[in-house]
């Protein structure tokens, strides 16, 4: 499959967590989430930080707290 790119439809599972380790959100246990690039529909460095890499690849970003959701 070619890598990702914008537009693209994907399924994707994700945890977040705190810079402590804390656990505030996980997708695994249930089904992915749906989300089409450039959609506006997730945080536009997490999308940014998708494009390019390839189906099934794991993904770790670090957002800034002013980036992603405040302190």
């Amino acid at each position: 499959m070619p890598p990702v790119t914008d537009g693209d439809t994907l399924l994707l599972h994700f945890t977040s967590t705190r810079p402590d380790g804390e656990i505030f959100e996980d997708t695994r246990s249930g089904e992915p989430v749906r989300v089409t690039l450039g959609a506006n529909q997730i945080n536009p460095l997490f999308e940014e930080a998708l494009i390019g890499r390839e189906p099934g690849e794991t993904v770790t970003v670090v957002l800034p707290p002013e980036k992603a959701y405040g302190k």
